[in-house]
C-alpha cells in the first residue's frame, strides 16, 4: 500500500523554484532515502511534505488523502512526523519530559478538563508516562531519562528528536539527516532502531548524507539536483547511475 506520494509538487521561493515537478512514493513500512549535492532541494522537498512549505503545484497524499493544503500539525496528528538535520529539543527540560511535552491532545492543557474531569486527566497524564518510559526503553534512553536535555551527546540528541516524533505514533516518519555530527556506534544504534520500526509497520523517508550508512539501511533511494528527481532505484542501482555520480561528486560516489 502507498503511504506516502507526492505528485509532481513544486515550491517556489519568488522567481526561484527550489522544486521541480518531484514526484516520489513511500509504501507502508517501507525504509527509502533521498540524496543529493547541497542545494539539491532536499529539505525543501521535506517541507512540502510535512506541510512547513505550501506547494505551488502538483499534490500531496497521504494515507490515500490529500493533504496538500493541510498544515504541519494537522498533518502530524494524522501519522505524518518529521525530524529536523539540527535537533530541536526542549534544552532545560529532561529527557522525559521532553517526550512528555510532544504528546498531542493532551487533556491537562485545558482548564475545562482540568476542573470538570481531573480523573481522566490524571489517567491520561499515567498512560503518557508509561508510553514515554516504553519508548526511552526501545531508544536506550532510560539511564538519562532524568538528565537535562542539552547535556545529551550529539547522538542521543538525534535519538531524543526520534523518541518525541514516536509520541504522535506516527505512520511515516520523515528524518532529515538522523546521521550527521553522530559517531559510528549511535549510528548503528539508530539504524537497529529505524529498522525495527519498519518491522511495525512505520515507513521512513530519510535525508542523509552518508552514502554508506544509508544504502545498508534502505531498499530504495531518490537522488535529486538541482530541484529534479535525477534517478531512483535500489541503492547499486542509483549510486552506480552515471548522471548521480557527476551531479553528487563530480563522478566519484
Amino acid at each position: 500500500m502507498t503511504l506516502l506520494q507526492a505528485e509532481n509538487i513544486s515550491v517556489r521561493f519568488g522567481g526561484f523554484i527550489a522544486v521541480d515537478k518531484v514526484s516520489l512514493r513511500v509504501e507502508a513500512g517501507e525504509r527509502v532515502g533521498l540524496i543529493g549535492p547541497n542545494g539539491a532541494g532536499k529539505s525543501t522537498v521535506f517541507a512540502a511534505l510535512s506541510g512547513f512549505e505550501p506547494v505551488g503545484g502538483g499534490k500531496v497524499t497521504f494515507n490515500g488523502e490529500d493533504v496538500s493544503g493541510i498544515g504541519p500539525a494537522t498533518r502530524a496528528r494524522k501519522g505524518l512526523g518529521r525530524t529536523f538535520q539540527i535537533p530541536r529539543e526542549f534544552a532545560h527540560l529532561t529527557v522525559r519530559e521532553n517526550l512528555l511535552a510532544s504528546a498531542p491532545d493532551q487533556a491537562g492543557e485545558s482548564l475545562i478538563h482540568l476542573f470538570l474531569s481531573p480523573g481522566n486527566v490524571q489517567r491520561q497524564e499515567r498512560r503518557l508516562k508509561q508510553k514515554a518510559d516504553e519508548i526511552l526503553s526501545f531508544l536506550n534512553l532510560s539511564v538519562v531519562a532524568n538528565e537535562l536535555a542539552l547535556r545529551l551527546s550529539g547522538g542521543q540528541k538525534k535519538l531524543l528528536e526520534l523518541g518525541r516524533v514516536l509520541m504522535i505514533d506516527p505512520r511515516l516518519i520523515l528524518l532529515d539527516e538522523p546521521f550527521a555530527g553522530v559517531n559510528p556506534v549511535l549510528i548503528d544504534e539508530i539504524s537497529l532502531r529505524i529498522c525495527d520500526l519498519s518491522k511495525r509497520g512505520v515507513a521512513v523517508l530519510i535525508v542523509e548524507h552518508n552514502l554508506n550508512a544509508l544504502s545498508k539501511l534502505v531498499g530504495r533511494l531518490y537522488a535529486m539536483d538541482r530541484g529534479r528527481i535525477l534517478s531512483q532505484g535500489t541503492p547499486k542501482e542509483v549510486l552506480e547511475n552515471k548522471i548521480v555520480r557527476e551531479a553528487y561528486m563530480g563522478g566519484v560516489v
